[in-house]
């Protein structure tokens, strides 16, 4: 018996409709049907999928953690350097245009990245994180290979296979410290070769199509809506293929979170800069900051800014008009690891419908217009899953956390 499961990027509850997605639809009608997927806040889903671990449990709450001690960017004298480089881009050269899609500056990062990941073994991009803070961040759950038995704090799905002499096919996964794997279709194809051998337990398959078409589009958009009836022509036939390979097969598809439209803008970087000159902070010497597109983080360095950044941001409007600053109460409400300096001495977190832009990942060209890394409580952040096949019964539920995601590959494969 094998499980494939796909892991749908953003895949939110209301896109399984009959007529936008009639495979999909039909598979939650006949088989196992979660309607809603609650996420924990963060951006280590995978981990809560691989272990049942919530972010307080595991350690992994953002994807990129204040950790100077192992970044990979460490001692790289370079860096200053190209951030200079970097701010004689003229403006005109940021901006996406008809013959250079996502600007000069977007080829520029592009470059960079190639080039570091090709002299370190982390993995780890440079994103659009300014070059002269890299070496203060390293990756997270993803600093260390989830096939190794140390990747977490407690056994995985993958080391229950494994300890039971089973095994699973990962090459058509994802994770920021592998390499890339091609596009949906790659993947897909990827794990049909691999069926022909019928030896792997469990089958991981990454597909990017909502999440890329949510952000770019918009979570309402008629160009997703067209996008994800083609994704779900596409898994019918996947499906098809996969069962004349391998006769006993379950199918797991899971919306990991779902996708919030975007109503505001949010410039932090400027806030957090005008309110350090105006106090006589330097940035390096006084503190870090970090911007995630729904998270602002910062680390303070002498007393100073100890003393005096605290509480000029949390009487700062604009700070206080698009989210709120993360207490004890709301981590453990959210299960945010408190006290864990990987993940800031303060953090503050928009709104529904609040971009941070610019942010750390995406600066320069068009605004995302969908984005995740919300309250999960709300609706619009959250998933779903399907359990369809072999060994299936019917079953609906309203709602589950990820983590229970965990619980029902463990049931599915009879671990």
């Amino acid at each position: 018996m094998a499980v494939v499961f796909f892991l749908l990027d953003a895949m939110r509850h209301d896109y399984i409709t009959e007529r936008d997605t009639p495979f999909l639809w039909r598979c939650g009608q006949e088989g196992e049907y979660y309607k809603h997927v609650i996420p924990s806040f963060g951006f280590c889903e995978r981990t809560e999928i691989l272990t049942g671990l919530q972010p307080s449990e595991s350690g992994f709450f953002t994807a990129i953690g204040y950790d100077p001690e192992n970044s990979p960017f460490k001692g790289v004298k370079l860096l200053p350097l190209l951030d200079i480089v970097e701010r004689f881009i003229p403006k005109k050269l940021r901006a996406p245009g008809k013959d250079t899609p996502g600007g000069f500056y977007r080829y520029y990062r592009g470059a960079m990245s190639k080039f570091f990941r090709k002299f370190s073994d982390s993995g780890m991009s440079t994103y659009c994180i300014p070059f002269s803070l890299l070496p203060y961040f390293n990756l997270t759950e993803d600093r260390i290979d989830h096939r190794c038995k140390d990747a977490f704090p407690t056994p995985s799905i993958l080391q229950l296979l494994e300890n039971r002499g089973q095994s699973y096919f990962y090459d058509s996964f994802t994770a920021l410290n592998l390499s890339p794997n091609g596009s949906d279709n790659d993947r897909m194809y990827l794990a049909l070769q691999a069926a022909d051998k019928k030896k792997y337990a469990l089958y991981f398959i990454y597909s990017s199509l909502p999440d890329t078409y949510g952000h770019k589009y918009g979570p309402e958009s008629s160009e997703l809506k067209t996008a994800l009836c083609d994704m779900d022509a596409k898994l019918e036939k996947f499906t098809g293929d996969f069962k004349k390979k391998v006769d006993d097969c379950t199918f797991v598809f899971l919306g990991d979170h779902g996708m919030a439209p975007i109503t505001r803008h949010f410039d932090a970087k400027r806030i957090i800069f005008d309110i350090s000159k105006k106090l006589g902070l330097q940035i390096k010497k006084d503190f870090v900051y970090f911007l995630d597109s729904t998270l602002v983080r910062l680390w303070f360095f002498s007393d100073k800014a100890k003393q005096l950044f605290p509480v000029a941001l949390k009487q700062s409007d604009r700070f206080n008009e698009h989210g709120k600053f993360i207490d004890e109460s709301i981590s453990r409400k959210h299960h945010i690891p408190w006290g864990d300096r990987r993940y800031g001495d303060m953090a503050w977190w928009a709104d529904s419908g609040v971009l941070v832009y610019p942010d750390f990942f995406h600066n320069g060209g068009v605004p995302y217009k969908g984005m995740h890394g919300y309250d999960p409580e709300l609706p619009e952040s959250q998933g779903t899953c399907i359990v369809y096949g072999n060994n299936t019964n019917k079953k609906e539920m309203d709602a589950i956390p990820l983590t229970s995601v965990f619980d029902i590959l463990r049931e599915t494969l009879k671990i």
